[in-house]
């Protein structure tokens, strides 16, 4: 997915997640499973950063890394290199320092 193709926006307590194509057609069953498992990562994320920070940064950093297009190809993946590893956990870090979580 290219940069600045999806976004997350709040609502009060709705979360809506947009992935934009501007010549996409209807999403496959397979494109729907694959916009479930970025929402769940997105929450396992959020719950994991909320549990050690307020409300707020937690969802930032949870956005940050569900809307990151090289996060996004490595989250597809089954597993990981060490390599790679240290990419999530940097951006993760950079994240987390940005979003003041």
């Amino acid at each position: 997915m290219p940069a600045g193709a999806a976004g997350v926006a709040h609502d009060g307590n709705r979360t809506t997640v947009t992935a934009c194509e501007s010549t996409a057609t209807a999403p496959t069953i397979d494109r729907f499973g694959d916009a479930m498992n970025l929402l769940l990562m997105r929450n396992e994320l959020l719950t994991e950063v909320a549990s050690r920070s307020k409300l707020k940064p937690a969802r930032c950093v949870a956005d940050k890394a569900a809307t990151d297009p090289e996060l996004a190809t490595l989250f597809d993946r089954s597993e990981l290199t060490e390599g790679e590893k240290l990419v999530v956990a940097s951006k993760i870090r950079t994240f987390v320092s940005g979003c003041g979580a």
